[in-house]
């Protein structure tokens, strides 16, 4: 099940174990910035970086907390646009903070300008 593969990854917004996410695009050129960023950062790692598919989904959601450019929402949740595209654990602790103050609240879809787009939408899914 994917809900059981999402809470094993270990990636930036997931807190294993608890919940999951999906990181999505909302735009090709977007998905494909993201995926050139990690062939670089594999490849001065040494490691292999495979083929990866390119997949169009239709999301309904009924509610979620909407951190794209609304600043008295940052303000409320103290995360900036800086701070939700930044790179790094320190980072990543920041967005798995910000994603558990969205779940106390009953948020359980974050939506996310993302680091290669003017409105991206990262979506964290729960289990």
């Amino acid at each position: 099940m994917l809900s059981a593969q999402l809470k094993r990854r270990r990636q930036d917004w997931n807190r294993p174990g608890v919940y999951g996410a999906i990181r999505l695009a909302a735009t090709e050129q977007g998905a494909l910035a993201e995926r050139a960023k990690y062939a670089a950062q594999a490849a001065l790692a040494g490691l292999p970086f495979g083929a990866h598919d390119l997949v169009s989904l239709e999301v309904t959601v009924r509610r979620a907390l909407d951190l794209r450019a609304r600043f008295a929402v940052q303000r409320r949740f103290g995360v900036t646009t800086a701070e939700l595209r930044a790179d790094g654990a320190g980072a990543h602790a920041r967005c798995r903070q910000t994603a558990d103050l969205a779940r106390a609240r009953g948020d359980f879809v974050l939506l996310v300008v993302g680091q290669f787009e003017v409105t991206a939408p990262a979506t964290a899914l729960t289990g």
